[in-house]
């Protein structure tokens, strides 16, 4: 028993000096924890509705309530110049709506009774009915909150029903009969404001502050055929992920075996021995994404929109992670500080980038720092060829930054290591 305990302690022992052999074994399952517990708990917070504004009218009141629905901390309103300019921020899913005030929208909302209620055009996608019944909530909120305030003055309020009373006065559009019943309710209200204003808001329950005119704009969208189409740029995120441990593991032991070192003897340079190892890394990394891609294509019809496309975008995957291979390979003298430290930066930044969940499912705020990892710009550059239609000139940004990080690391890679070192 005493040996059996002697050998258990020596291992732990070995294991507590590997530090990054610690951190891989601790810190991972903690990160794993703690990035799907803030994805699934929307830690972030509730999001603001974006929503594209055109004020047609541009009067005191219509720039007022505008300044009111942007202050609500349910929207995020964009006030935009026309009609054009706002249905072309719906269809490139910028916002989600597009609110118009037409001409005469301040004059009505500040006097009601006698021009009706105002009226908003409201265009939307019909993908997000739900949503649009939220903005119309909304807005109904905003205009009652306004109709209180001005109930809340008797003075403003009086005045608004006396100029209503003699707009339905001298109205030629009216029948003497709706004239008559009009007036007769006017001067009523008068009679109210001027007795008691405690219960005004009380007395107009079932007024309505707006109307609403619903305009359909049809959004671009691009679907996944099946779920595949997702999944599949994930499993090549995988396969490459052990490519660069594999590559990077045996760049360590050959070096720490003088296997470099025995080829420094022959008539070649370490340019061109860095070259092969690199031309290596790059093939077997191209090679086996475009295997998974042509498997899924065999046997889960994964749609292939541009051949071309997706060789240039294997290219630029293949240039950043043989540059990232380089870099790990000599994060650290020992074989497995390399294998634990490869895992334990990859995995994050796979988890990150949307190879375990789609970034679709992620908070906005996690969207955006997805940036950080080489994984989400892999992962966009695939599906922009496979099925997301993407042009070439929407997918120079993925190659470019996928291209700079593999330069930016072979290089730092190439003067860290050392090629003598046994």
């Amino acid at each position: 028993m005493g040996k059996i305990l002697a050998f258990a302690g020596k291992d732990l022992r070995i294991l507590l000096r590997d530090r990054s052999g610690v951190a891989f074994v601790l810190g991972f399952p903690f990160l794993f924890a703690a990035f799907f517990g803030m994805v699934f708990s929307g830690a972030s917070g509730p999001e603001r509705i974006p929503i594209a504004a055109v004020d047609l009218d541009q009067t005191p009141a219509s720039r007022a309530f505008v300044a009111r629905l942007d202050s609500l901390p349910e929207l995020d309103v964009r006030l935009v110049a026309d009609t054009v300019a706002a249905k072309a921020l719906v269809r490139g899913k910028k916002c989600v709506g597009m609110l118009v005030l037409p001409q005469g929208f301040g004059e009505k909302k500040r006097n009601p009774f006698a021009a009706g209620a105002p009226e908003i055009r409201l265009g939307f996608d019909p993908a997000e009915r739900t949503t649009a019944g939220l903005l119309e909530g909304l807005l109904t909120k905003a205009a009652f909150e306004d109709m209180a305030s001005l109930f809340s003055s008797p003075a403003d309020m009086r005045k608004n029903v006396r100029a209503a009373l003699d707009s339905v006065e001298h109205s030629s559009d009216l029948s003497p009969e709706q004239r008559r019943r009009l007036a007769s309710f006017l001067r009523s209200l008068d009679q109210f404001l001027d007795a008691d204003t405690s219960l005004v808001s009380a007395s107009f329950q079932g007024f309505e502050p707006l109307r609403f005119q619903r305009v359909e704009i049809l959004a671009a969208r691009t679907l996944p055929p099946n779920a595949f189409a997702i999944t599949f740029p994930q499993a090549v995120m995988y396969a490459i992920i052990h490519v660069v441990a594999s590559f990077g593991l045996s760049v360590t032991e050959e070096r720490n075996q003088g296997t470099l070192s025995r080829l420094l003897a022959l008539p070649v340079t370490q340019r061109q021995i860095l070259a092969g190892k690199a031309l290596g890394c790059f093939v077997t990394v191209v090679g086996v994404s475009a295997a998974l891609i042509a498997l899924g294509s065999a046997v889960f019809h994964v749609t292939v929109r541009s051949v071309p496309l997706l060789l240039l975008s294997l290219i630029a995957i293949g240039v950043a992670f043989v540059g990232i291979t380089m870099l790990l390979s000599v994060s650290s003298r020992s074989p497995r500080a390399v294998s634990g430290l490869t895992w334990a930066i990859m995995l994050p930044l796979a988890m990150l980038g949307g190879a375990m969940i789609p970034l679709i499912f992620m908070p906005a705020w996690l969207q955006k720092l997805s940036a950080l990892s080489p994984m989400k710009w892999a992962i966009l550059s695939l599906e922009g060829a496979l099925w997301r239609g993407l042009s070439a000139r929407e997918l120079l940004l993925p190659w470019l930054v996928l291209v700079m990080i593999g330069l930016v690391s072979f290089v730092l890679g190439a003067r860290l290591f050392r090629w003598r070192e046994s």
